[in-house]
């Protein structure tokens, strides 16, 4: 991908001055997981695992929609600006912004998402969790070298996907530098973006990312990310395969109420549960048979 618009964040310098006026005012951001080809059925998955894949046609669709919305299409750089940019600055006409991301590490998203990422001129972050890599559905280390950093950018989603705030802190520490210190040998380049894997974070975890290098922190809270927010609990709304238009083109448009709402409202089933059970609850009640696999470890 050769466009101007496309640029490669290793061609911003650290220490070129931040363009006020174009940066955007606030952003939301979109979490992927995978891109199925259409009519595929993924059988020795569970529905908790494939209630999060997109088809190629609706993903398509997506990108196109994002392409035509008029919102700034942010990269790892248009990230860091965001948060170096004085949030008192006059930003009021400043464009909205929309930044993609998936999770896992799986090679559907990679070989059916990135000609359409591509296509429409976008681009990326994508979270692998290491001890994915050459598993059945999953990108290879050999694989993750060859991408392109402005179409798929790399960041960690820990080393194991297990749930990092139930876990001790020698543990935590140890699946985010491990995964952290992994990619970057596969890929070449600094990996300092985390996202938490199943939204399992607390103060300690991110405490822990910032102590070994993360400077951005990607979680499940659904919210629009604005001007003096942490960039160590960057918010993001799901993407789903029951994901209908009118509520993408809302969240397009910065509007995410709703979600906001029923995220709440399973945080009580969630409390009394606790994250391992509620999980299996759910997996249940979505219909998984035995032998199916499921992307965490619970």
């Amino acid at each position: 991908m050769t466009s101007a618009a496309v640029q490669s964040d290793s061609t911003r310098r650290a220490g070129d001055p931040i363009a006020v006026a174009n940066a955007p005012s606030s952003f939301v951001a979109l979490m992927y997981h995978n891109v199925a080809p259409d009519g595929e059925t993924y059988p020795d998955l569970s529905p908790s695992a494939t209630s999060y894949f997109v088809s190629r046609t609706q993903f398509d669709s997506q990108i196109a929609r994002v392409a035509r919305c008029g919102a700034s299409r942010m990269r790892l750089g248009d990230v860091r600006q965001f948060y170096a940019v004085d949030h008192r600055a006059d930003l009021r006409r400043a464009a909205s912004g929309i930044l993609l991301t998936f999770d896992d590490g799986w090679a559907d998203g990679v070989d059916v998402g990135g000609p359409i990422l591509e296509r429409y001129g976008c681009g990326a972050f994508l979270f692998v969790t290491t001890e994915f890599l050459g598993k059945p559905r999953f990108l290879t280390r050999a694989a993750l070298r060859k991408l392109d950093p402005n179409v798929f950018r790399i960041g960690s989603h820990a080393r194991t996907h297990r749930m990092l705030s139930h876990l001790g802190e020698s543990e935590i520490r140890a699946e985010l530098s491990e995964s952290k210190k992994f990619l970057e040998d596969a890929v070449g380049y600094s990996v300092d973006t985390l996202s938490i894997p199943s939204g399992a974070v607390d103060a300690r975890v991110r405490r822990i990312a910032a102590e070994c290098g993360y400077s951005c922190v990607f979680d499940s809270e659904v919210r629009v990310n604005r001007r003096g927010d942490s960039p160590m609990a960057i918010s993001r709304v799901a993407v789903m395969r029951d994901t209908r238009p009118a509520a993408f083109d809302r969240y397009l448009q910065q509007r995410v109420t709703r979600e906001r709402v029923r995220r709440a409202a399973l945080q009580a089933p969630k409390r009394v549960l606790g994250l391992r059970r509620y999980e299996r609850l759910r997996r249940w009640l979505l219909g998984e048979r035995r032998g199916q696999r499921v992307t965490h470890q619970s």
